[in-house]
């Protein structure tokens, strides 16, 4: 509900969602469109077919399955590289 923001706040959403429509940073999650309806603000996204990250780190975990350190550092360079594309 974008009535719940101040002036400036509603400026600093809206440029953050222009930043996300022209994102093209592979590890970063598209957002493919965007509606606005009776004060509120809808995102289209890109399906995340496996889930979060935090999805995928929980079934592990309650299924006692380790996840690899080969694995936990892809995750952190992409991280890295999708935070240094938004910066």
């Amino acid at each position: 509900n974008i009535n719940i923001f101040n002036k400036k706040e509603k400026k600093y959403l809206i440029s953050e969602i222009i930043v996300q429509k022209l994102n093209k940073c592979p590890f970063i999650i598209k957002l493919h469109d965007i509606y606005y309806q009776n004060s509120y603000i809808y995102l289209i996204s890109e399906y995340a077919e496996k889930g979060t990250l935090n999805d995928y780190i929980n079934n592990c975990k309650a299924n006692n399955i380790k996840i690899s350190n080969s694995q936990i550092n892809t995750w952190i360079i992409q991280i890295a590289i999708g935070i240094d594309y938004l910066h």
